[in-house]
């Protein structure tokens, strides 16, 4: 499966990044906003979902999940990360995500699809920082061609 082209325009001066309409390969419906499938790094794929700030994304790092479009029968963990403008909790001890940029929001992640193969539903589980994720979100695929309205992804 092709993975959507991302144009990505840096504004180094606010520290922000963003991303123009594109086409996505999988997206979720959920009650918090689209959660989109963006791209793929080594092993995890990289989830792009809304936060508490309009057209504001937090992004979340699913291991394993890169490139497995048919065995999808396990549970997997990764983790989520949020810009400070977006956040709903900030962490004592920041991390640093898998471009190498650090977060002082996040926390664990843990994600089980309803089906086998794409397209799939999922329900994920978020916990804050260090804490057992616990915080239930249910994704509902929505099938057919998708445009991604312009959005911005902050880095801190």
């Amino acid at each position: 499966m092709r993975l959507s082209k991302w144009l990505i325009t840096s504004a180094l001066a606010l520290n922000t990044t963003y991303f123009a309409t594109a086409s996505a390969d999988e997206v979720w419906q959920t009650p918090i906003g689209n959660v989109i499938y963006a791209d793929e790094i080594n092993e995890y794929a990289v989830l792009h979902f809304p936060t508490m700030r309009e057209d504001v994304f937090g992004i979340a790092y699913i291991k394993d999940l890169a490139g497995n479009y048919d065995n999808r029968d396990q549970t997997f963990e990764g983790y989520w990360v949020e810009p400070i403008s977006g956040a709903s909790t900030v962490c004592d001890v920041g991390i640093v995500d898998e471009t190498g940029d650090t977060y002082h929001s996040w926390g664990r992640l843990k994600m089980v699809f309803t089906e086998t193969a794409f397209p799939s539903g999922w329900v994920a589980l978020r916990g804050e920082c260090f804490d057992e994720p616990n915080d239930a979100l249910a994704g509902k695929p929505i099938i057919g061609p998708i445009e991604i309205q312009e959005t911005k992804l902050e880095t801190q």
